[in-house]
């Protein structure tokens, strides 16, 4: 279900030297809805096991009716308006995180991201974080991540249904939020970005619109002082690979590696290596039949998922200290020689149609969701 958007940055935000790799988000003018929902399944669940999670398939279930199938811009279908203001809220937030991520990986190449404490947390960090308040200015940026060239970048999310100046008013907040672990005088992240999406309600005049900003760049050059910036990286990437072991239903994997700390030597179990074995064939992680739905509501869905035997190389490449990161980077980014190219073998990879979505991923795993609905 491919819908029309606008994509656009504040390029004065940016540095100059930066602006050229940015252009390419103007010209993004539909937004493919179901890898998108994809995306925010993968990246808002938590990268640990906490027994409180919600279900990755949250996104598909509660998220994909409230969309309108009449319009052909992204909009909410009539009846959200009268959604209570609270579940409005959660729609606005996860969905700025599925669209700001999708938009970055599916435009410019991005590599991947990881939520910033659990990062901090694996790096054995987090004493770095001056202030540790989950609110206000005191709170961290959502993720830590890679640019297509393997740049550290941080990146906070929004979301809002009102207006589109509320959208840049959030935006602004989240830099001030950014700040705090940015400016912590040390300095590996390269690039900052705030970014968010305004989705109207059904008889909203505005048009869907996702936004990026940078804050000054002298904002960025300095952080986690004593993070090696070769375990920094290994650590994002390896934060990416959980998100999408658990996504794919490989949940003893992904818990074993989501307990690995730097310093300590890593073996997946027996157990785990007969699970990830066999994901070497598609899989199907979820299937459901509903009853009675209501017209054009959505009558069946699966999703299914796929991990290359190249995950066991990988995974000893991210918990080993002699990997070179220039190795890591150069096979799973985009280079500057194919930088103008959409997509290449090592960069992620987007299907969509009415009904269906697939992405790719460069760490090996592929995802695919079919559903019908009773029209």
């Amino acid at each position: 279900m491919k819908k029309d958007i606008t994509v656009t940055f504040d390029s004065s935000s940016f540095p100059k030297s930066q602006v050229q790799y940015y252009n390419p988000l103007v010209t993004v003018n539909k937004i493919d809805v179901n890898c998108m929902l994809i995306h925010t399944a993968l990246w808002t669940r938590p990268p640990k096991l906490t027994g409180f999670h919600l279900s990755d398939f949250w996104a598909w279930l509660r998220y994909f009716p409230a969309f309108s199938k009449t319009t052909t811009d992204l909009r909410l279908r009539k009846e959200w308006k009268d959604i209570d203001p609270h579940q409005k809220t959660i729609l606005s937030d996860e969905i700025g995180v599925g669209s700001t991520t999708f938009t970055l990986i599916n435009t410019l190449g991005f590599q991947g991201f990881i939520d910033a404490i659990y990062l901090l947390e694996t790096l054995n960090l987090t004493h770095l974080l001056l202030n540790k308040s989950k609110n206000g200015k005191g709170k961290t940026p959502d993720y830590i991540g890679l640019d297509n060239f393997g740049r550290v970048i941080a990146l906070e999310c929004k979301g809002t249904q009102n207006k589109i100046k509320d959208l840049h008013k959030a935006i602004k907040n989240g830099i001030d939020q950014k700040e705090n672990l940015t400016k912590n005088p040390a300095g590996q992240i390269k690039i900052g970005l705030v970014g968010g999406i305004f989705i109207p309600q059904f008889d909203n005049p505005e048009n869907a619109l996702i936004h990026f900003r940078d804050p000054d760049w002298n904002e960025f050059n300095k952080i986690i002082s004593e993070a090696d910036p070769k375990e920094l990286t290994k650590a994002i990437i390896r934060g990416s690979v959980i998100k999408q072991l658990y996504l794919a239903g490989a949940n003893n994997s992904a818990s074993e590696l989501s307990n690995y700390v730097k310093g300590n030597g890593f073996k997946f179990s027996p157990k785990s290596i007969q699970e990830l074995k066999s994901f070497e064939r598609e899989s199907v992680v979820f299937s459901h039949n509903f009853k009675n739905p209501i017209e054009g509501e959505i009558s069946d869905i699966k999703f299914s998922a796929k991990i290359d035997n190249k995950i066991f190389s990988l995974v000893e490449d991210l918990t080993s200290n002699k990997t070179k990161v220039s190795v890591l980077i150069n096979e799973l980014s985009v280079t500057k020689e194919s930088f103008d190219r959409r997509h290449n073998a090592n960069s992620w990879f987007a299907y969509e149609n009415e009904y269906s979505g697939m992405i790719v991923s460069p760490q090996g795993f592929k995802f695919k969701l079919n559903y019908k609905t009773n029209d």
